[in-house]
């Protein structure tokens, strides 16, 4: 069985190293990638992917968003998170939304 994954970054460059890491493997297949939270969102109703890989900070809609956003289209896609060092100048907002997004995940998780 194939995964089906997207790519969700608001860096062309994050997306195209995941892309190059993930592409090698025989099990797994990019079926799309977005640089906005709507864009995620169109994309992920499309692609019905399996796996979303974003960064939980992004333009339009923020990681929690689009994670409570997708586990309602679709409870049995799996979201892998990632993070940066870079939002360090206002680390209660980053805490905040790293808290937020836990919290959505393990709602998601207890309702499958």
């Amino acid at each position: 069985m194939t995964i089906k994954i997207v790519l969700v970054d608001d860096q062309e460059i994050v997306r195209s190293g995941l892309r190059l890491l993930l592409q090698s493997e025989a099990d797994m297949e990019i079926v799309g990638e977005a640089g906005d939270g709507p864009g995620a969102l169109a994309l992920c109703h499309q692609a019905e992917p399996d796996v979303v890989v974003l960064h939980i900070e992004m333009p339009g809609l923020d990681g929690p968003q689009i994670t409570r956003a997708i586990k309602q289209q679709d409870p049995s896609s799996a979201i892998f998170a990632l993070g940066s060092r870079r939002h360090t100048a206002f680390p209660r907002v980053g805490q905040r939304r790293r808290v937020r997004l836990l919290a959505c995940a393990r709602r998601a998780y207890r309702s499958c």
